[in-house]
């Protein structure tokens, strides 16, 4: 009984920990950094445009391709273990984590954050939250397809 309890708890924390830590790294940066006054934010914003784009991609390929396989030993494996549902719910928060990433970045670049606002502080935390959650996300997915691969 421990085990299986072990076991959800597990499951519960790799659910979870994206969204938490990226809270958590959103909120260390709403209070102690401010983003908007560094040198080169906006060349960072665009960079992060850009990855998260390529991720999209990447991920809804990877989604593609994972679908064409179906009849391998390894989907099958995943299925009987009803881990299916679960690669493919995190990759589709992968995609939209990544996504959201984009779009609040290419939003942040439309910002003039020459001239100060009192909301360019906040607009710049919640950027944060966005790059860390779609970073923990992306490796979380990357972790999953390792695993897949020592299955085979």
């Amino acid at each position: 009984m421990s085990s299986s309890f072990a076991e959800k708890l597990e499951l519960k924390v790799e659910q979870w920990y994206p969204a938490v830590v990226a809270i958590g790294v959103g909120g260390v940066a709403y209070f102690f950094i401010d983003l908007a006054s560094i040198e080169g934010f906006r060349d960072l914003l665009q960079t992060a445009v850009n990855l998260s784009a390529i991720t999209v991609g990447f991920l809804a390929t990877s989604k593609s391709i994972l679908l064409t396989i179906e009849k391998k030993k390894v989907v099958a494996a995943l299925k009987s273990d009803k881990q299916w549902p679960m690669l493919i719910d995190y990759m589709m928060c992968a995609i939209y984590s990544a996504f959201l990433l984009a779009l609040v970045s290419g939003g942040l670049l439309l910002v003039k954050f020459k001239e100060p606002a009192d909301w360019h502080h906040a607009a710049t935390s919640v950027w944060v939250f966005c790059l860390v959650l779609a970073l923990l996300t992306g490796i979380r997915i990357v972790r999953f397809f390792a695993w897949i691969l020592k299955l085979d």
